[in-house]
């Protein structure tokens, strides 16, 4: 770091518009038409083009960027390459699969998560669907595959398990951590439960990306905590020091 560049009133160093340096300056490489506010935007990891985002709407639009320019005419349509269909209330919750390419798990106020694929709605389109004139690449619907009906109020976030292919976790305003096994069709029970894990809403889940048994919440009661599956009775440790919802 160069101290030239520290903003003495911003206690900054750096930063975005600072008059002599870039440290920190964002670039708009692209730009997509969106219906209402973003609330979350997810790349694939397994294909960066491929995004999904939420709204204020209950679905959840898959984009493929290669087929989009980069700056929109003003007059363009709003134009995502499928609609997941299947909440009935917008959500927040946003996750592609590390392990399946095209698989995605979304949250919702609707109390569910939803399991979806997107690969086939992504595939260029057959032979003989260009022989009868089908070649639309944007708007295919897409059905979950699955819907995870646990919760009992609003699902704020969920996350992939990075080792186990076939397990995810929710977590939500019933105070509640959800792990479910993907492989159940339409479970309204999971693998593992933890009721009033914490003193408000949960807002936030992340399982380890090094150790398979350990996973962390944060929630509106100002805590982190940090949990291990192989004994759900209680935290690990808690962090205390936020002075507001985490």
């Amino acid at each position: 770091p160069v101290m030239s560049n520290y903003d003495d009133e911003r206690n900054e160093l750096g930063g975005f518009g600072g008059a002599s340096s870039a440290v920190g300056k964002i670039t708009v490489w692209m730009k997509v038409k969106h219906e209402g506010e973003v609330n979350r935007a997810r790349y694939q990891p397994q294909n960066h083009f491929v995004v999904a985002s939420r709204g204020p709407s209950p679905e959840v639009y898959i984009w493929d960027l290669s087929k989009h320019p980069s700056f929109p005419a003003k007059d363009s349509p709003f134009a995502p390459q499928a609609v997941c269909v299947g909440h009935t209330k917008e959500g927040y919750g946003l996750c592609w699969s590390p392990h399946t390419r095209g698989r995605l798990i979304s949250g919702s106020e609707d109390t569910t998560v939803c399991l979806w694929d997107v690969n086939a709605a992504l595939a260029p389109p057959s032979a003989a669907a260009k022989a009868k004139g089908e070649t639309s690449t944007t708007g295919t619907q897409i059905h979950p595959l699955s819907v995870f009906k646990g919760h009992t109020d609003v699902v704020e976030d969920v996350d992939w398990h990075h080792r186990d292919p076939n397990l995810m976790g929710s977590v939500g305003d019933d105070r509640s951590i959800l792990v479910w096994d993907v492989r159940e069709a339409n479970p309204t029970k999971a693998v593992h439960s933890v009721a009033n894990a914490h003193g408000g809403d949960i807002n936030s889940i992340a399982f380890n990306p090094v150790n398979e048994f350990l996973l962390a919440t944060g929630s509106a009661d100002k805590t982190v905590k940090l949990w291990d599956m192989r004994n759900f009775k209680s935290p690990m440790q808690t962090f205390e020091g936020h002075t507001d919802q985490v």
